[in-house]
């Protein structure tokens, strides 16, 4: 068995200007195609004052509640769980993810939840295409990740305030409700199992941004007055992008197909007009999560993958900062952590460098133990070589918040992934055309780990497409 302690993995950022080009892709790389404020559910419980003790944990089962995200038609059971503070992230319900190599373990827990068990994520192939120092090092931290699926045994909900309460420790503070028992007895038997040394996870559920010349003919967005010319785009110019392009032209390092990018996300066409030809796109269709609004955003996906790395200087659509020097790799995530880690393990074996995820979950901080695996994998390949990049979030919060309990012990309120996970660079979205953030996204005031906080920043509007909807220049 692998027992990860993420807390103390050494965190380094994979060099941008090490990458071939990569300096046009530090900016943008994450902007969100819109910043819709976050639906959310219900508050189920009063919200304590940021900074303060939220008083004595509590647990509760309120059927009202409204999922945090919600899936089309699931194939698999939710529920949802709320924080003190109205943080809540939906979870499957009867089933517990455990990254292991030790299959005398999953058949023991297997046969105490009497579940199935079946290997859902493999990093073997990715940890094979990172250098040989890397390689040895990450082989010793990852592991497959098993999927075990089960009835939930409502009766162990009854003990899941003290079970809850044991796993979690200090941060197990103040008032917390959940929509259903099932989801109520799938987080106590996870925290019965986490107790016992068992690294569970819940699965969570993630909701859904010629050059040397220095004029390249794309198509014109009269409604944000921007021309033809990306060399004079607001969203471009705010960081950098075409003074990158030209520096990088004159060095002849602008060449295509020499970074492969990729984007996990969902709502990707099999092709358009506006796309490398190099790219793989896995699978091809309309995306089901709907955004953070709770709108539906089919092509949520391709919008992103526009915004980063739409061809350049072909007169047609946008114009990515990562498009005249990408290989994209477009990866389907589906819904939950389990899918995410799949698609992950995919992109990277098939030798993306850079990862980009618009998409996210607020997990308050009770749930936090249970998220071990996500955090571990995406701190053991940043420190084998990758870069990963995500969106801080549309909610307007400081992702860094924090309460404070008894003795002086302070925690984080929650934990925003993939914003907050290891290795990550977070970035936020700054109004159009300006340096100052825009009051949808989400922030950073530093917390308790300045390293897992907001890093960067980068136009939260930008020009994207087309997309199957869209399909015009």
């Amino acid at each position: 068995m692998i027992l990860l302690d993420p807390q103390r993995a050494r965190r380094r950022r994979a060099a941008v200007a090490a990458l071939t080009g990569a300096i046009v892709l530090a900016g943008a790389i994450a902007s969100p195609v819109a910043h819709p404020a976050n639906a959310g559910p219900l508050p189920a419980v009063d919200a304590p004052d940021p900074g303060k003790d939220p008083g004595p944990f509590t647990v509760t089962v309120d059927t009202s509640i409204r999922p945090a995200v919600g899936v089309e038609k699931p194939a698999f059971a939710t529920a949802t769980m709320v924080g003190p503070h109205g943080d809540a992230a939906d979870f499957a319900t009867g089933r517990l993810l455990l990254m292991t190599d030790d299959q005398g373990l999953v058949a023991s827990v297997a046969e105490r939840l009497r579940a199935k068990a079946r290997v859902v994520a493999d990093p073997a192939e990715a940890i094979a295409q990172l250098d040989d120092d890397a390689r040895a090092q990450v082989d010793e931290q990852l592991a497959p990740i098993w999927m075990l699926e089960f009835t939930p045994d409502t009766s162990v909900a009854e003990a899941g305030t003290d079970l809850i309460a044991k796993a979690a420790g200090d941060v197990a503070r103040g008032p917390h409700a959940f929509s259903s028992w099932d989801g109520l007895a799938t987080v106590a038997q996870a925290a019965a199992l986490r107790i016992e040394g068992v690294p569970v996870d819940l699965d969570i559920v993630m909701r859904p941004a010629d050059f040397r010349t220095r004029n390249t003919p794309e198509s014109p967005a009269p409604e944000l007055g921007q021309s033809s010319n990306s060399f004079s785009w607001t969203h471009l110019t705010q960081i950098g992008v075409p003074d990158a392009w030209n520096v990088l032209a004159r060095a002849g390092r602008l060449t295509p197909d020499s970074i492969t990018v990729a984007v996990l996300d969902g709502g990707f066409a099999p092709s358009t007009m506006d796309r490398a030809p190099s790219a793989i796109a896995d699978p091809s269709r309309a995306n089901t999560v709907p955004c953070s609004s709770g709108n539906p955003c089919p092509w949520h996906g391709e919008n992103v993958a526009s915004v980063l790395m739409a061809r350049a200087d072909n007169a047609f659509g946008s114009a990515g900062p990562a498009g005249p020097v990408a290989r994209p790799v477009l990866i389907d995530r589906a819904a939950v952590v389990s899918d995410v880690l799949a698609g992950y393990f995919r992109a990277t074996g098939a030798g993306a460098r850079i990862v980009n995820m618009s998409f996210g979950s607020s997990v308050p901080a009770v749930g936090v133990v249970f998220t071990s695996a996500i955090d571990a994998t995406f701190q053991a390949m940043s420190n084998g070589g990758v870069m990963h990049v995500a969106a801080a979030g549309n909610a307007g919060i400081d992702v860094d918040r924090t309460d404070c309990g008894l003795f002086g012990v302070c925690w984080e309120a929650a934990l925003e992934l993939p914003c907050e996970a290891g290795g990550v660079v977070c970035v936020g979205g700054t109004m159009f055309g300006t340096a100052i953030p825009d009051p949808g996204s989400n922030w950073g005031s530093g917390g308790l780990d300045g390293g897992r906080s907001v890093d960067l920043w980068a136009s939260f509007t930008a020009l994207a497409g087309p997309d199957p909807a869209n399909p015009g220049n």
